[in-house]
């Protein structure tokens, strides 16, 4: 074989070794940059590689970074799959109780995210409107939420829950919330609030807080696990409101059987009553007749009872004031005339005590109230005698009818109770606006308005004047109250004593802002800013004592009306 050669003088030789050299080292780096790729060793990836620029360096330097978003996504897409496994088992294996259900995935999902905090309210029915209760807590201190009742609407826990969607907070407000440590307390750097809902149906919210801003795929992962937990809670809620219904139901069975069974009681000695009765009646005809004539011609109501308290006889005004024939009540006992159980039960009771007595008996008003619902008062003389045919003890009794004058007396009283119920109301009213009021003022004052000072000492003085009535009774100033308020009594003295506590400590700030007489140099805006803070913090807790105060006077208010009625 003929080789041919061509001959190159030195320098295109040293130029076409330099190029080979060249080629063979990019060869190298972008099989050693390959090999890194494929082992993901950041070892292998030196500043040469970086530096290189040609083309075929520059396509895998963007496949890697392909492959790492690839690998990235990958084990996002695992983290959120594991995640809902786990919270899958766990409202698999907790469907009977939803307050434990609710706290175990809030303590999971907390850790699972990396969190620091988190709430789980749920939707209930109170007073006929809905509000959000919170039902489970991780790691929240006592300055989130004093009560653990939010409306509908009220914040952003609110709001989320009327909106339906989403709540994501990366700049969070000073104050929303804080996480405790044992460094002390400091405002996270993210808030998310989830609507817990079920096609379309918000049945709670879900609220957690962290210091790191949370991904899009933690964001995600929420919302699928949410979504979850809604449909758990849907089914704990059906559940436990078919369980409640299937509890009435099984009560108001056994209700009705043990009330069939006393009817039919109740019919059997009704009829053997009846029975009785219609003997009896027979043999005491004859010498009845004359009785009745004179007893009919009394204007007063007068009845004669056998030993059994059913009436043998009765007078015309006896029948009028039942509004029944003679007819209708002859061999008949109370039961068919009042519908009032402790009525006959005490009707009957006299009757015994008549029977047993030797002597006539003047009874305590009773109260008779007949079945078409009408309520009457009597005063009632009864006294028991030997019926001669019978050879056993009757009773006669005659009857004062008290409902007119009772009637009088209750109205009278309740018009009382209702004019001084109208006056502490009021009263009680006015003192949440006064502590309003000075709360206004003292800001005012604060502020550098020095006119309100003299105002802001009125208002201290007709506040402490209002709360001593309120305790210890008396006319009220400046109001134009008709009736004196009475003593508080003891049911009502925790509150006040409540109100009072709280007072002094706001009276105390305000008093300060009184003697200082507005801001005159820096030292007094400081004072009167740390004052300002001693009125906002005692304020709402002043309010709120009022506010328990006035529901509890009406609460006795509405039982003291009811017993005069």
């Amino acid at each position: 074989m003929n080789t041919k050669y061509t001959l190159v003088n030195r320098h295109t030789h040293q130029q076409l070794h330099k190029e080979n050299q060249q080629l063979r080292d990019e060869m190298s780096l972008a099989t050693q940059f390959i090999k890194a790729i494929g082992s993901q060793d950041s070892g292998l990836w030196t500043e040469e590689h970086e530096e290189a620029d040609n083309q075929l360096m520059q396509e895998l330097k963007l496949l890697q970074q392909k492959l790492k978003e690839v690998a990235k996504e990958e084990k996002q897409r695992t983290w959120q799959a594991e995640g809902q496994a786990i919270f899958g088992q766990i409202i698999r294996n907790n469907q009977d109780d939803l307050e434990k259900l609710t706290s175990l995935i809030l303590s999971k999902l907390v850790a699972y995210i990396n969190a620091n905090q988190g709430s789980v309210f749920i939707a209930k029915e109170l007073e006929g409107r809905t509000v959000l209760e919170q039902i489970a807590s991780y790691a929240y201190g006592r300055k989130k939420f004093q009560t653990c009742i939010l409306e509908i609407g009220e914040g952003l826990l609110g709001q989320t829950f009327l909106e339906k969607e989403t709540t994501f907070l990366s700049d969070v407000p000073d104050g929303y919330v804080y996480i405790s440590s044992g460094l002390g307390e400091a405002t996270p750097n993210c808030v998310i609030i989830i609507p817990i809902k079920i096609n379309e149906v918000v049945l709670g919210v879900l609220e957690l807080a962290s210091f790191s801003v949370f991904p899009k795929h933690v964001v995600d992962f929420l919302e699928k696990v949410t979504e979850s937990l809604a449909s758990a809670i849907s089914s704990v809620k059906v559940a436990e409101k078919t369980k409640r219904l299937l509890q009435e139901t099984q009560e108001q069975s056994e209700l009705m059987r043990a009330q069939e069974e006393e009817l039919r009681q109740n019919m059997e000695e009704m009829q053997a009553t009846h029975e009785e009765m219609m003997r009896k009646q027979k043999e005491l005809d004859q010498k009845s007749n004359l009785i009745k004539l004179i007893l009919d011609n009394l204007p007063i109501p007068t009845f004669v009872k056998d030993e059994n308290g059913v009436y043998t006889l009765v007078n015309k005004a006896q029948a009028q004031l039942l509004n029944l024939n003679e007819s209708e009540i002859i061999g008949k006992d109370d039961t068919f005339f009042t519908t009032k159980e402790d009525e006959r039960v005490e009707i009957r009771r006299t009757d015994i005590a008549a029977l047993l007595a030797n002597k006539a008996i003047e009874l305590p008003m009773q109260s008779f109230t007949t079945k078409n619902g009408r309520t009457y008062v009597f005063k009632t003389t009864k006294v028991s005698f030997e019926n001669s045919v019978t050879e056993k003890r009757n009773i006669i009794g005659i009857s004062i009818d008290m409902t007119d004058r009772i009637n009088l007396e209750k109205k009278m009283l309740s018009e009382k109770v209702v004019q001084q119920n109208n006056v502490i109301i009021d009263l009680a009213g006015r003192q949440r606006m006064l502590s309003q009021k000075i709360g206004f003022y003292c800001e005012m004052i604060c502020r550098g308005q020095k006119q309100h000072v003299n105002g802001l000492r009125k208002l201290i003085d007709l506040h402490d004047h209002s709360l001593e009535t309120i305790k210890f009774g008396g006319w009220p100033i400046d109001m134009e109250a008709q009736v004196p308020i009475e003593k508080a009594n003891e049911e009502l003295l925790p509150y006040i004593e409540k109100i009072e506590t709280v007072w002094l400590r706001f009276k105390e700030a305000a008093d300060q802002i009184v003697a200082l007489g507005g801001v005159e140099s820096p030292a007094q805006i400081a004072t009167l800013e740390n004052i300002i803070v001693v009125i906002e913090e005692n304020g709402e807790a002043l309010l709120k004592a009022n506010n328990q105060l006035l529901m509890q006077y009406k609460i006795l208010a509405e039982k003291e009306l009811d017993i005069n009625e």
